[in-house]
């Protein structure tokens, strides 16, 4: 065998490897299991600490008068807004929204498919009760897989629960 053709199979086995590795990667990504179980809602305590030094009204957390007013768009389903909401905003609520510098509003952006809505219309009744921002992030934090229909009523309570939401009838 000349070489070009030994060449060849070797960067066609290296590039196999690579895809095999990154398909394995995805699936252990989106298959893992882990959130929208209703018995297994998890750091209530966490959020609970990291809203507790600022206001809420409605899904806006931080004081009325601050200068600097941030929207925030997310559809609670989706994974990358979990992400941001896990990597970024918690720096952005223990900075500038405990310090009353800034304030920011939850905006229910309903992309990612029908139990978007029931999902973003519990943030907007835990809102009425004062409890908007830790419905958010305690849904985030329990997020299961898009469109997989772990959004049930039996979810959204425990989630409500665990935010710390009194008046469940609301």
């Amino acid at each position: 065998m000349s070489r070009r053709p030994l060449l060849q199979l070797a960067a066609g086995a290296g590039f196999l490897a690579a895809l095999a590795v990154v398909v394995v990667v995805i699936v252990a990504a989106s298959g893992s299991g882990k959130g929208g179980d209703p018995t297994q809602i998890v750091e209530g305590g966490t959020v609970d600490a990291l809203l507790a030094k600022s206001p809420q009204q409605r899904l806006t957390i931080g004081r009325a008068d601050a200068p600097v007013h941030l929207y925030e768009y997310g559809d609670l389903q989706c994974p990358y807004c979990k992400a941001f909401s896990a990597e970024e905003i918690p720096a952005v609520i223990e900075g500038p929204v405990d310090a009353g510098k800034a304030k920011i509003t939850f905006r229910n952006l309903l992309i990612i498919g029908p139990d978007s809505l029931p999902a973003g219309a519990a943030a907007i009744a835990a809102g009425e009760q004062g409890r908007g921002w830790n419905y958010i992030e305690t849904f985030y934090r329990n997020q299961g897989e898009e469109n997989s229909g772990y959004v049930t009523e039996d979810f959204l309570e425990a989630v409500a629960r665990a935010a710390g939401v009194a008046d469940m009838a609301t």
